[in-house]
């Protein structure tokens, strides 16, 4: 059939290839919470895809990839992270311009490992003649981009691709082979195998020309993909047989106070005090073996701070004398002092009541940048304006808290706000002896952002890569509590005041994860690397003989 005079093809492909790497972003970031609709997960790269694939068939230019992986990424964090703007605009002395500059800076430098993904993946002529081999190396090289920007400087693991996977109970069984990252390579994988298969529609459109059936080069992605599916079905019918062997439970009971980030200065502790009171009192009622408050649900130093110290001792002391045959273990988040060559040092920390004394305490290892601590705030004092707390906490060390139970120690794996976006700290201290893992945040400072539902989300997966029950109190939400098979047995609502319990088990579980699974994205991130080197270093080769030849000359 003729084409309609002054439609042309090649120019309106032209025209849509510019929008290709914004709409790929923006699709990736409606996988995650609150929009949550995960199946974008798994084909909203192809856009972009083609569009590396039209510019991979022409002439290389360096400048297109920046530019549109530059595109793709801020669209991406941009709408993932937008939270941030309402963080720093309500609760530090930033105006809202300023803030979203801030946002705009920190999408730019995380856009960067997209730009060197994508650089490698058209260097690799991945797109061009897309096959088995290229669609591993495309997976590898996705999450070893996730695992650089994980571990440069302050480390950013949030907004992984594996985490829109989470809502898909079959797939999310496999990240107890190779944690989130396995998530995010056969999300990766997923992505590459479906524009493999869509090449033949869009040849025309695109000018493309493809020389052997896409089908037959999918096969083996596709069988890949499949055995992922086949694990999970064998590993939730093989993980809730164990779990149900484990016979003895214990009962968790969570304290959402709903205090406001406004109202948690120092001069509204007594609210905090009154509002935990009532909803231990409350708990009571419940036979909880262990009680959970949020992140400093009482925000002083515990014990140094004497008034309010004494009071809230007071208030358990008296409830423990009352009857002390089913007084739980009380696990509260304060802050506390330490001194070190006579000078005070400040932590978020966790603290053991046991009904008589303090039994073990954990110091939050992990800080949050700007937001527990200034990272060169030494150096360049300008960078305290940007932090939203006035005091600088100092990380503690990496432990579990020990809690003793009527006929057994139990040890729990203690988690701070960020720290439960590192799947590594968890992994680390599980091994360490961790049979219940426990996150404690306040994300009062995110209102009824998205932010809340994405933290939340982590959970799951933390439960799942150590096959534990995973528990999160949170001061404004999102309280809940996950089975070891990422289910949600319960959960709170967003900025209510609420006491949810339920019945987890401590297990003793070793995961392939735990045992060699951690390795599989440092893995990632040496061939990220290694990749980049072996280019740059091809690059630079004929420039240094060049050199060499005319040094030698004179």
């Amino acid at each position: 059939m003729p084409m309609k005079e002054g439609l042309n093809l090649s120019n309106l492909s032209l025209k849509l290839n510019h929008l290709l790497p914004i709409i790929s972003g923006t699709l990736l970031a409606l996988s995650l919470p609150k929009w949550n609709l995960s199946f974008l997960a798994l084909l909203s790269l192809i856009p972009f895809f083609f569009y590396l694939r039209s510019i991979t068939n022409k002439s290389f230019s360096f400048r297109k990839v920046a530019i549109s992986s530059l595109l793709f990424g801020l669209s991406y964090f941009m709408i993932t992270f937008y939270w941030i703007v309402y963080t720093l605009h309500k609760f530090s002395p930033l105006p809202l311009l300023a803030s979203t500059f801030l946002l705009i800076l920190l999408c730019f430098y995380l856009s960067l490992y997209f730009l060197l993904l994508f650089w490698l993946s058209v260097r690799f002529k991945l797109f061009s003649e897309a096959n088995f081999f290229k669609g591993i190396v495309f997976a590898l090289l996705w999450v070893g981009s996730e695992y650089a920007r994980s571990k440069l400087l302050t480390g950013l693991p949030w907004g992984l691709l594996g985490e829109a996977l989470t809502n898909f109970p079959l797939i999310l069984q496999t990240a107890d082979l190779l944690g989130v990252y396995g998530l995010s390579f056969l999300a990766a994988l997923s992505n590459y195998t479906l524009f493999l298969l869509l090449e033949p529609f869009f040849e025309k459109f695109w000018e493309l020309k493809s020389k052997s059936p896409s089908l037959k080069r999918a096969i083996p992605l596709l069988i890949l993909i499949l055995s992922f599916f086949a694990y999970g079905l064998f590993a939730e019918e093989y993980w809730q047989e164990k779990v149900r062997e484990e016979k003895r439970t214990l009962r968790v009971a969570l304290l959402q106070g709903n205090i406001p980030q406004e109202l948690k200065e120092r001069k509204e502790v007594e609210l905090s005090l009154e509002v935990y009171k009532r909803l231990f009192l409350r708990a009571l009622s419940l036979k909880p073996d262990i009680v959970f408050t949020p992140e400093t649900a009482f925000p002083f130093y515990f014990p140094y701070e004497k008034d309010w110290s004494a009071k809230l001792l007071s208030f358990l002391i008296r409830v423990y004398e009352e009857d002390k045959s089913s007084f739980p273990q009380f696990v509260f988040g304060a802050f506390r002092a330490s001194f070190a060559e006579g000078a005070p040092r400040a932590h978020n920390t966790l603290f053991v009541w046991d009904g008589e004394n303090i039994s073990d305490f954990y110091d939050k290892e992990r800080l949050v940048p700007f937001g527990e601590y200034i990272p060169l705030g030494e150096y360049f004092p300008f960078l305290k304006k940007i932090s939203v707390v006035s005091d600088v906490l100092k990380p503690g060390v990496g432990k579990n808290l020990r809690i003793k139970l009527k006929e057994r120690v139990i040890e729990i794996t203690p988690l701070i706000c960020f720290e439960s976006a590192f799947s590594e700290i968890a992994r680390k201290r599980v091994v360490q002896g961790g049979e219940l893992i426990f996150v404690a945040t306040n994300d009062a400072w995110f209102g009824k952002t998205s932010a809340p539902y994405q933290h939340f989300q982590m959970l799951k997966l933390r439960a799942v890569e150590n096959r534990r029950f995973a528990i999160q109190a949170a001061n404004t939400g999102i309280s809940g509590i996950v089975s070891p098979l990422g289910k949600v047995l319960v959960y709170s609502g967003l900025e209510t005041q609420e006491v949810i319990n339920a019945e987890v088990k401590a297990l003793h579980f070793k995961t392939f994860y735990q045992r060699y699974g951690y390795l599989f994205p440092i893995a990632c991130g040496l061939v990220y690397f290694g990749s980049s080197l072996v280019f740059l270093f091809e690059q630079s080769f004929p420039r240094i003989r060049i050199f060499l030849s005319k040094k030698k000359l004179n």
